[in-house]
């Protein structure tokens, strides 16, 4: 696992993020864990239902672990783009061969 892997999944201590309630994302959650208490709830009350309850917990943990890997790879590209433009302050101007950084 690189530094910058170890870095977003928390193996390397750093600040931890809050958020308000109110902001766009806090609404975004709520709706998130309503709908989906909304819909544990129907399952719940069906006569039959359990491998539809059993597939939607599937579904929800699925979705978890690929926004997981989605944000994981938004953050470590985020961050090799934030190197490579400190990289290119320290470039001779005019010398645009006299460094490659690879992805």
């Amino acid at each position: 696992m690189s530094v910058i892997e170890q870095l977003y999944y928390g193996n390397i201590p750093n600040c931890d993020k809050q958020y308000d309630k109110q902001s766009d994302y806090g609404k975004a959650l709520a709706a998130v864990a309503g709908n989906e208490e909304k819909l544990l709830k129907y399952f719940k009350n069906q006569p039959d239902a359990e491998e539809e309850t059993k597939a939607l917990k599937e579904f929800v943990e699925a979705q978890l672990s690929v926004n997981v890997i989605e944000n994981c790879d938004c953050f470590t590209e985020g961050f090799k783009l934030g190197a490579k433009f400190t990289l290119e302050m320290f470039m001779i101007p005019g010398n645009s061969s006299a460094l490659t950084v690879n992805s």
